[in-house]
């Protein structure tokens, strides 16, 4: 304990701090029956010369004092005696501000007086009030009322919101004048609002009449705030009287949507009338909330109402509309939905196309394919979603239907679509129009056909390879014959054949790609073959091919390759490459096989660059006879670095074992 705080305590145990004006008084007047009374008597003469900032151990001593006597009511009623008592002398405010607290949790009428004063004071005015807030009664009541009259701004808004809080229905008479004062209006019209008696709602409905347009928009909030507790108390008929009010086209828009969500918590379906009435008033934000309104509606009618409404409706709440009947699924409005897609502006068209995506059927299909194939922007881009989504077989077969006589563009647009659906039983047509004319017809059916194609579609898709000049167009082909062999988990044997059989290096150069792609080990004899071909791009891509194989069995052939690429430095650099890219995959065989294997590459290669990417992958295969592999390669200077680096990373992976 300091020696200040021995000083206080030692005074304390003498006297409490006396009342303004008055005589010391022993603490042991308060008439507290404690054998620990004189402990109190200290601890206020403490807490009477606290300030703010300074140590909070007398306020943690005075907590644990008072917290064991809150259960007998003989000693609270001495605490209230002794706080009053407190509070009524010329303590430091922040002794007040504590004891007041303390005096919250147990105060009675019996400290309402002392109260009463406090309010007078600016400086003790809102621990007062706190206080006052939590005595139940009338007498609390009326020191409030008889305060309101005297404090003055900002402390007479505390005031009032406690009176609010307390619900204070003599108050009401008082209040309702402060609704036209600038300070006090906005808290004025939340305590009438809670009051929210006869006299109290009264005086806010008359407010309204006569207040500027920034208060009345306050005071009917108020009134909202009063008729949403009235709704919670289940009184929606005098609800719906607050507003209906407010739903009138003289009201700002926020007071406007505010009072359309109440009158649909407070009528239901009884308000779909006034709902529809303020979907055309011209205000766009009142529009929007009445349609988010009408959708929670189940009435069969609301539907035939809002297409009725629609052409009066600003542009936002169109499209506001549209969305939401296809959020509702409703299909009596699919005709309608149709309608709208095909003409307007471009966020409209583009809603409803959007819509049919939910709403459509198979008789859309022309409609969006055709606007896909002859618009731009969102309102292509929402025919295009609706013609991938819209659901249905027979709207895959409408689709596949439709594709034989549509314009180019439109084509185009049906193919794509079948792609993002998926529609497998699409293939022969598909295969017909890999024939189309137009190239870039024949682009989009590979591309479906990539998603969809099967076995069946091999042979169409081997005769466009072997058939097509277009170098762009074969690398397509390859690609979704390499799906669809994939994807059927035979047809190499008829790839293997047509590659075999053609004398066209650039065809046997695109089916090499695909067996590579592949991986099937049918097609690994012609793959090792094609590595010694008369073609040098055949070569190529049989050593590409190879690289991409799912294990390392063409290892041997891959090295023999690169050895034997003597004259072409990118072969031999495609073919080391591709071995070690072999040679890192998953393997079962002993890490010192595989060491030999990395020295093989080193040998063979030609290139220091080749031999760094060898021992790159050295550090994979911990053993010894990876450490002395890359202790050699360190003794040549080009390698040194890289060799010194997979070392290092040997030796600790070695350490570790």
């Amino acid at each position: 304990m300091t020696k200040l705080r021995i000083i206080s305590s030692l005074m304390a145990c003498l006297f409490v701090v006396p009342p303004s004006g008055g005589p010391l008084r022993a603490i042991a007047s308060n008439g507290i029956d404690d054998p620990k009374a004189a402990e109190l008597s200290k601890l206020l003469g403490a807490v009477a010369q606290y300030e703010h900032g300074a140590s909070r151990e007398v306020l943690e001593d005075l907590s644990e004092y008072v917290r064991p006597r809150l259960a007998d009511k003989k000693q609270v009623s001495a605490l209230e005696k002794a706080f009053i008592q407190f509070l009524d002398s010329s303590s430091s405010v922040a002794g007040k501000d504590v004891i007041s607290r303390h005096l919250a949790v147990i105060a009675t009428d019996s400290s309402v007086p002392v109260l009463r004063k406090l309010l007078q004071n600016p400086s003790t005015c809102e621990m007062a009030r706190l206080v006052l807030e939590k005595i139940p009664g009338e007498a609390a009541d009326k020191a409030f009322r008889e305060a309101l009259l005297t404090v003055g701004y900002p402390y007479r808004v505390g005031l009032i919101d406690s009176i609010g809080l307390r619900r204070d229905r003599k108050a009401a008479r008082l209040l309702a004048p402060l609704l036209f004062v600038s300070d006090t209006a906005d808290a004025a019209g939340n305590a009438l609002a809670r009051i929210g008696d006869r006299e109290a709602v009264d005086a806010l409905l008359s407010a309204k009449t006569t207040a500027d347009e920034r208060r009345r928009a306050k005071v009917q909030e108020a009134l909202m705030n009063w008729a949403d507790e009235r709704i919670a108390e289940g009184k929606n008929q005098a609800a719906y009287l607050i507003y209906r009010d407010a739903v009138f086209a003289s009201e700002p828009a926020q007071t406007r949507v505010a009072g359309l969500a109440g009158l649909w918590k407070a009528a239901g379906v009884a308000a779909v009338p006034t709902l529809l009435s303020a979907l055309t008033g011209g205000d766009e934000q009142v529009s929007r909330a009445a349609l988010r309104l009408l959708f929670q509606c189940q009435l069969p009618d609301v539907t035939r109402h809002l297409i009725k409404a629609y052409p009066d409706l600003p542009e936002s709440a169109k499209v506001q509309l549209l969305a939401g009947l296809a959020d509702r699924n409703d299909r009596s409005a699919s005709s309608f939905v149709k309608e709208m897609a095909k003409s307007g502006s471009d966020p409209v068209r583009a809603a409803g196309l959007q819509a049919l995506g939910r709403l459509g059927d198979a008789s859309c299909i022309q409609l969006l394919a055709g606007t896909a194939g002859e618009s731009s922007g969102i309102v292509q881009q929402a025919a295009r979603e609706s013609l991938y989504r819209m659901p249905g077989q027979d709207v895959d077969r409408a689709i596949v239907k439709a594709l034989p006589t549509a314009s180019p563009p439109i084509k185009v647009e049906l193919l794509r679509a079948i792609g993002e659906r998926g529609t497998r039983e699409a293939s022969p047509a598909l295969a017909e129009a890999i024939r189309d004319p137009g190239p870039e017809v024949r682009r989009e059916a590979l591309k479906a056909l990539r998603e969809v194609g099967t076995e069946g579609d091999l042979p169409a898709l081997l005769a466009f390879v072997a058939s097509t000049e277009e170098p762009g167009e074969r690398t397509e082909a390859a690609r979704t014959l390499a799906s669809a062999c994939r994807r059927s988990g035979s047809g190499v044997n008829q790839v293997v054949n047509t590659c075999s059989s053609s004398t066209r290096p650039e065809v046997k150069e695109a089916l090499v790609g695909v067996l590579g792609g592949v991986g099937s080990k049918e097609g690994l004899p012609l793959l090792k073959k094609a590595l010694n071909d008369s073609e040098v791009t055949v070569r190529r891509a049989a050593i590409l091919a190879l690289g991409e194989w799912p294990d390392a069995e063409p290892m041997p052939d891959l090295l023999a390759a690169a050895a034997a690429a003597a004259s072409l430095p990118a072969h031999h650099v495609l073919a080391v490459r591709s071995y070690l890219k072999l040679l890192a995959l998953p393997a079962e065989r002993p890490s010192a096989e595989s060491v030999r294997l990395v020295a093989k590459a080193i040998d063979t290669s030609r290139d220091p660059e080749l031999k760094k990417a060898a021992l790159a992958i050295l550090p994979r295969f911990v053993c010894q006879e990876a450490v002395e592999l890359a202790s050699s390669a360190a003794t040549d200077p080009a390698l040194k670095a890289e060799a010194d680096q997979a070392l290092a990373r040997l030796k600790d992976a070695l350490a570790y074992r």
